[in-house]
């Protein structure tokens, strides 16, 4: 394969194994680990959550604004798109809604929970369309990812909770799986060129450990978080893709198999393992089942024509 087409796969595979994830978490979102069996993905449709569909407005968004982040038009986007059937977090709900009734797109989200703003992960859940345009140039990568938080999460924790996957897509997207070191990807995630609250220090902290002494799955869990808190969330996603990154299986089967936010968590990995393994690697009969899958394709394939317009 040669090197644009490879890079074309990594694109196509994060944004369908973000979607994949959700779907197949959804069915098990609130359980508690050691409660459930996985089933096989094989046997189940797959109907995204708001997660992918959130995604989705990041990518008509970007799309439609050359890669550039249009604040009204990305808001609008996300109103327009809103299903409540796919299940929104009641903050997004009020902020969705006070921006369709005129308000202006970056005042709601400041007025949630007492002023003090969402750190929820429904900032980090959405954000790998910057991860993937945006990977060859990190500095607008954080930039751009922060201010697509700032729609819905405001508090710095959720903020940070999105650059930091939004890194991860970008590490795996450069990673070369014949090459790569687990140790090294998250030793450049610990070198984030952006401020992190002690919280994610200390939890990719964690990981570094995990990665040299693996832990016990409870003591991940316990230690890492597998709630919709993004400190509670994004670490154990990126851990479970660094866990057993050659395998888009086991790296879903392993975010879902930890209970709690399951979609989100899954989601999130997904968009990992995608970026870092490529389209080829996620199962053909998982994409024909998949809601959507031909839409999210296409979004796909015009965020890669994109990434590739603006390089030249």
């Amino acid at each position: 394969m040669d090197q644009l087409k490879q890079l074309k796969s990594k694109f196509l595979g994060s944004i369908l194994g973000s979607v994949i994830g959700d779907s197949w978490g959804a069915r098990y979102e609130g359980k508690y680990y050691g409660s459930f069996r996985v089933e096989d993905f094989q046997l189940v449709g797959g109907m995204y959550t708001d997660d992918s569909e959130m995604m989705k407005g990041v990518l008509q968004s970007l799309i439609s604004n050359m890669g550039e982040f249009n604040g009204s038009h990305m808001a609008n986007t996300f109103v327009k798109n809103y299903d409540y059937r796919r299940g929104y977090g009641p903050g997004t709900i009020s902020v969705l809604m006070k921006i369709k009734e005129g308000h202006k797109w970056d005042q709601p989200a400041k007025e949630v929970f007492d002023g003090t703003g969402s750190f929820g992960n429904g900032a980090a859940m959405r954000i790998c369309p910057v991860g993937l345009l945006y990977n060859d140039n990190l500095e607008k990568l954080i930039e751009i990812a922060d201010q697509v938080s700032t729609i819905t999460h405001t508090h710095p924790l959720g903020r940070e909770g999105a650059v930091l996957q939004a890194y991860s897509v970008a590490l795996a997207v450069q990673s070369n799986p014949r090459t790569f070191e687990p140790i090294d990807f998250i030793e450049k995630l610990q070198s984030i060129p952006y401020k992190l609250s002690s919280v994610y220090q200390k939890k990719l902290e964690k990981i570094h450990t995990y990665l040299i002494s693996p832990p016990s799955r409870e003591k991940a869990i316990r230690e890492l978080g597998v709630d919709v808190a993004a400190p509670d969330s994004v670490p154990i996603a990126i851990y479970n893709f660094l866990n057993d990154p050659t395998n888009f299986y086991e790296v879903l089967h392993s975010s879902i198999s930890c209970g709690g936010d399951t979609d989100t968590i899954a989601c999130m990995s997904g968009a990992i393992a995608g970026a870092f393994l490529g389209l080829e690697k996620i199962p053909k009969n998982w994409l024909d089942i998949q809601e959507e899958n031909d839409l999210f394709r296409q979004l796909a394939e015009e965020l890669f024509e994109l990434f590739i317009d603006k390089k030249t």
